[in-house]
């Protein structure tokens, strides 16, 4: 993902982007994740509510975190589809009134 982000960025268009959501599950979601920035939301799927075998990301993202290994993004947990929906409505929002204000307060305004 790093990969295809950074290409993208250094494209002849110049692509960049305000904001990168990221959703996993498993170990192998952890490496994506950490190519993350900051502003950014990394979704990692919670633990089985019915006590059966776990998802991994969780795990994995809590061991790191002991080694001192972090996420720059900021890390949401989710157990069902609509609280990865409510959480990037919310940050687009979050966003939409940064730029207004930004916006707002320009000299050319």
């Amino acid at each position: 993902m790093s990969d295809y982000l950074g290409g993208r960025r250094a494209s002849e268009n110049g692509a960049d982007f305000d904001l990168v959501c990221y959703v996993g599950d498993g170990a192998n979601d952890f490496c994506p994740m950490l190519g993350l920035r900051e502003g950014d939301l990394a979704f990692a799927r919670r633990g089985k509510e019915d006590g059966g075998r776990g998802y991994s990301i969780g795990k994995v993202l809590e061991r790191r975190a002991q080694e001192g290994l972090h996420l720059k993004a900021e890390r949401v947990d989710w157990t069902h589809g609509g609280e990865i929906v409510d959480r990037i409505r919310e940050k687009l929002k979050e966003l939409e009134e940064r730029m207004l204000k930004c916006c707002s307060t320009s000299p050319n305004n």
